[in-house]
């Protein structure tokens, strides 16, 4: 388990990792685990175990579904689906917990196990702090990510029998440098893949370039805060403070300085993953496009809406989309 705290009004984050020594390896039959409470998921370590990253596993999780693709054991880390999580979209997001919990045909046909390398004490690795400069600054979190698949891949190498063969299955070349060579021990891209295990089959080359493709283009369209670019000049957009109604979830108002009227905003597209509280830029949508809120018109304390009336209304009455939240 791993906590953190964040203390105000400053941003010093403490956190706390539990660590365990009965955490088992997920490996069928493993004498070094036997006095640990066991998996329900066991791999078989006869057979090729695959260990995706991150990315691998987000971008080419329909890849997984294929009866083609020889990804029949497949060991999920920890600190890979946590990470997977935190970039998936919904509809992956469901998927990875569907085949944890057993809840998918491909779940049951193929084997997906998992390991808690973040909190068994064999396989912790805590964040590097390094002094630059004069300040002191801490490994991203892709550094991290890096490090604890390939000391993970290195410890179940000398914990598994010399039976065991692992594929770690990643496109980062980082990744790939990161860990030491082993004849039971072989860092493909996907690619590589499905040429040396799933015959060639030219339909997962094309299934992995669309994939490969859709992953790309939703990570280009996203900025590392998670804001969708925008091109529109800021300095022609409003800026206010931006804040959700309590009477609906999916509409918020933008406060500006001066008494002007608010900004209306509808939809979670819209709010481009604004919360509430946040200083954004917001631009105004053509006229004919402007919306009246739903609770103004549904809200027992609010007056009767009349047509008549609009122009008295438009403080509340303008549709816009956030562009950026403003940091700072």
């Amino acid at each position: 388990m791993e906590k953190s705290r964040r203390k105000k009004p400053g941003n010093v984050k403490v956190v706390e990792n539990y660590l365990r020594q009965d955490v088992h390896c997920a490996l069928l039959n493993c004498r070094l685990c036997r006095e640990k409470p066991a998996p329900v998921v066991q791999l078989d370590p006869a057979k090729t175990i695959v260990v995706p990253d991150a990315t691998a596993l987000v971008a080419y999780v329909d890849l997984f579904s294929e009866d083609a693709f020889q990804a029949n054991q497949v060991l999920l880390l920890q600190s890979v689906l946590d990470r997977a999580l935190d970039i998936a979209a919904t509809r992956e997001a469901n998927q990875l917990e569907s085949w944890l919990s057993l809840e998918d045909d491909h779940g049951l046909l193929k084997n997906f196990a998992y390991f808690a390398n973040k909190n068994a004490s064999e396989t912790y690795l805590p964040p590097q702090v390094y002094s630059s400069n004069g300040s002191v600054n801490v490994e991203s979190a892709v550094q991290r990510d890096r490090r604890l698949v390939a000391n993970a891949v290195t410890w179940f190498i000398d914990h598994a029998t010399d039976r065991a063969r692992f594929i770690v299955l990643s496109d980062d070349e980082w990744l790939a440098a990161s860990i030491p060579p082993h004849p039971r021990v072989d860092v493909l891209c996907c690619e590589a893949f499905i040429s040396q295990h799933c015959g060639g089959d030219a339909d997962l080359h094309a299934l992995r370039e669309e994939c490969a493709t859709a992953f790309a283009l939703r990570q280009a369209s996203t900025t590392a805060q998670g804001f969708t670019k925008h091109e529109e000049d800021l300095e022609q957009c409003h800026k206010g403070l931006f804040e959700v109604s309590a009477h609906h979830p999916l509409e918020a108002f933008v406060s500006r300085s001066g008494g002007e009227p608010r900004i209306f905003i509808y939809g979670r597209d819209a709010m481009n993953r604004a919360i509430h509280g946040d200083t954004v830029a917001v631009k105004l949508l053509p006229e004919d496009e402007w919306l009246v809120p739903d609770s103004a018109m549904s809200l027992v304390h609010h007056r009767e809406f009349q047509p008549a009336e609009s122009s008295e209304l438009s403080i509340d009455l303008l549709i816009s989309y956030v562009l950026a939240a403003l940091l700072g």
